[in-house]
């Protein structure tokens, strides 16, 4: 689901990110004998490279990276409602219920808006 229209939320500055980003696409790292061993722009990919190398040698946390990169990460899921069995109820209980559900459809059908323009 997308923002509305004029949401700024996601506007703001990140230096930590922009600086994450410029590393990345600078950084060059030679071994003892002077040799490039990852070129400039490369760290991100060698970085990847490692985590999948870690994930198929069995590292749970590469695996779950790599699940939540390709796949997003789960949503998480509460069931506020109460869920009991009316035959269970008191007649108090019940009505209360009843109640309470009316009230929330009538909120809910107040919040819609009328299809009269």
């Amino acid at each position: 689901m997308a923002a509305p229209k004029g949401n700024k939320f996601g506007s703001h500055d990140k230096p930590w990110t922009n600086a994450l980003q410029r590393v990345l696409k600078q950084l060059e790292l030679k071994d003892k004998e002077g040799k490039v061993s990852v070129a400039a722009g490369e760290a991100l990919r060698a970085i990847a490279e490692q985590t999948v190398m870690l994930a198929i040698h069995g590292d749970k946390d590469a695996r779950k990276e790599i699940a939540d990169r390709l796949d997003g990460k789960p949503s998480e899921f509460v069931d506020v409602n109460l869920h009991r069995d009316p035959s269970q109820m008191t007649t108090d209980e019940l009505a209360a219920e009843i109640v309470r559900e009316r009230a929330a459809e009538s909120r809910q059908r107040e919040e819609q808006p009328s299809s009269v323009h």
